[in-house]
């Protein structure tokens, strides 16, 4: 999980915004956690404990064969956090992903009756 060390805190105990925002091209999330999508960032508000909670059980999904199997490119999230009073703190971190090659499949054939 790409936020399961991330701790929020307010020393004023005001209740809290944060927003993800991300690239959608490059994937999404799930367990969303109350998170709400707004065209590529999440947003939630509550106090710091739940919102660190929900934070840390958002599960990233790239979108499958965006690049060619064995290439990696870099999907990058930005992390804000406000109280609505004192300002914002931003952070920035980032993944590398690697595409992998899918075995190929055939549908099943039905059977022909031929008279």
């Amino acid at each position: 999980m790409i936020f399961g060390n991330v701790t929020l805190s307010d020393p004023d105990k005001d209740q809290l915004t944060v927003s993800v925002a991300f690239d959608q091209a490059r994937g999404g999330f799930t367990n969303l956690g109350g998170f709400v999508n707004n065209s590529g960032t999440l947003n939630l508000s509550g106090d710091a404990v739940s919102l660190t909670n929900s934070l840390r059980s958002l599960v990233y999904v790239p979108i499958k064969n965006r690049v060619t199997p064995g290439q990696s490119e870099t999907a990058s999230f930005s992390l804000i956090l406000s109280d609505g009073t004192d300002g914002v703190t931003n952070n920035n971190t980032s993944v590398i992903v690697t595409s992998v090659n899918n075995a190929p499949t055939i549908n099943p054939i039905n059977d022909l009756t031929l008279n």
